[in-house]
């Protein structure tokens, strides 16, 4: 599946638990899946300091990585028509 939109980067979210704790900006994506699908839980191997706070080497956290998408690739009219097509679609 080609992307609708043009990528400006990624960012990868970390979490203790459910909780949120930041995000730190990449270039490219450090995993194949992205999003929620490609959570992955590990410890942190070096000090990281997120929204002022640092947390500690062989902290246990869950990242996913995110597109940061932009602008609509080709024909904005066509996708804006394709998208409408699919909310419409009645699915049992």
């Amino acid at each position: 599946m080609e992307s609708v939109f043009e990528h400006l980067g990624w960012h990868i979210d970390y979490f203790i638990g459910r909780k949120y704790i930041g995000s730190e900006l990449v270039s490219e994506p450090d995993r194949g899946k992205t999003g929620y699908e490609g959570r992955v839980q590990r410890y942190l191997d070096k000090d990281i300091v997120l929204r002022g706070k640092r947390y500690k080497a062989g902290t246990l956290v869950t990242t996913q990585c995110v597109p940061l998408c932009g602008r609509i690739v080709g024909n904005s009219l066509k996708v804006l028509e394709n998208a409408s097509e699919w909310r419409n679609q009645v699915k049992y």
